[in-house]
């Protein structure tokens, strides 16, 4: 028995060329040329980086910020930045730095009347601190595992929190309306790695008030080169299956130095450009859409 398959009118060409938006694609006995298949595997690497650039700007940012802090000299994990913020209103204080979990488990101890968070490197929670945390605004000593650690393991008198990447970001800030006791009030913070805990160091502090980061994305080659040195340092668990499928379709392995040549560098600069648009267009279109609610209209 012989089975044929009808191919509808207009729905494929045998031989020919088509012109599309990415345009034209030439077609030989059903088959795209060798000179179109190229154009459609850079048109899809091009369309899955600008997706990639969408979807990895909190990371990137991360990213930028732990470095921005390096350049101030944050460089150990008990060395934290005060940043002082003055409005019409009020004066807050606050305290931040990257916790580094590649040697082990870092320990915070955290005074009373500090409310706070650990995120991440791609901008997720990974825990509370004061009032919405475990400790209640008692304070208390919290435990942030890495990844990979022991979820068997018995950790009494600590909060336990665990991180999906090495690199934490913490921030806290005291509850307290005097900014001068706001300070006073990190004089009992401690922040040092699990193996210190006998003879943990003093924390240091660096005020950086007045010196601004930029943690912005830039529309350029340098947001892969970024986020491929974070993919670098983390571990493959960091992202879901999916989340790096899409990143191996440009060259970023978890754990394997990010090493495109020239024209793949070319490429993802102009998807960098591309990027940074569209993004611009989905907050264009949201504020759009916030003054159309409140308009009623």
């Amino acid at each position: 028995m012989m089975i044929r398959s009808e191919r509808p009118a207009n729905r494929c060409i045998d031989s020919g060329t088509i012109d599309t938006r990415f345009g034209a694609l030439t077609f030989d006995n059903g088959q795209p040329t060798p000179e179109s298949v190229e154009h459609l595997a850079q048109m899809l690497t091009f369309s899955r980086a600008v997706e990639i650039y969408q979807h990895n700007a909190a990371a990137v940012a991360m990213f930028r910020f732990r470095q921005g802090l390096a350049n101030c000299g944050i460089r150990q994990t008990c060395q934290v930045v005060i940043w002082k913020t003055v409005t019409a209103t009020s004066e807050n204080v606050y305290v931040c730095n990257f916790l580094d979990l590649k040697n082990g488990p870092v320990v915070v101890d955290v005074p009373p009347g500090v409310v706070g968070m650990f995120d991440d490197m791609w901008q997720r929670p990974v825990g509370d601190v004061g009032r919405a945390g475990p400790d209640g605004g008692k304070g208390g000593k919290y435990l942030v595992l890495p990844p990979g650690e022991e979820h068997g393991h018995d950790w009494p008198g600590y909060f336990v929190l665990r991180s999906p990447t090495y690199g934490v970001w913490m921030l806290l800030k005291p509850v307290d309306p005097e900014p001068l006791r706001a300070v006073q009030r990190f004089a009992r913070l401690r922040i040092f790695a699990l193996s210190q805990a006998a003879v943990a160091p003093a924390v240091q502090f660096l005020n950086r008030s007045d010196g601004p980061i930029d943690t912005s994305a830039p529309a350029d080659y340098r947001y892969f080169e970024q986020l491929g040195q974070l993919v670098e340092q983390e571990l493959a668990e960091a992202v879901t299956p999916l989340e790096r499928f899409h990143l191996s379709q440009i060259g970023m392995r978890f754990g394997e130095r990010f090493l495109p040549d020239e024209s793949m560098k070319a490429l993802l600069a102009e998807a960098a450009v591309v990027g940074g648009a569209v993004r611009r267009m989905n907050w264009h279109r949201q504020a759009v859409g916030r003054m159309l609610d409140n308009s009623g209209q």
